[in-house]
């Protein structure tokens, strides 16, 4: 799996807007499309998430998935 956050450069989505800051995770990037390791990535509007505001691109991507996973697990134990 291979996460990725940047700016829209191109949407044909009216809800995601050129420019904007975003990131994507889990789905099938990295395995059945081009993960995050490209300069470009295209990906179906519904793997797109606004970058929360205050969180850098950098900061979203240590988190990452290792952390989206670990708080799943803690939400299933509780």
């Amino acid at each position: 799996m291979t996460d990725l956050a940047g700016e829209v450069v191109a949407s044909s989505d009216p809800s995601i807007a050129v420019g904007a800051a975003v990131l994507a995770h889990g789905y099938d990037l990295g395995v059945s499309r081009l993960g995050g390791y490209g300069q470009f990535t295209r990906v179906p509007a519904g793997y797109v998430v606004p970058l929360p505001e205050g969180l850098t691109a950098r900061d979203s991507m240590a988190i990452g998935t290792a952390g989206f996973t670990a708080a799943m697990s803690v939400a299933v134990l509780e």
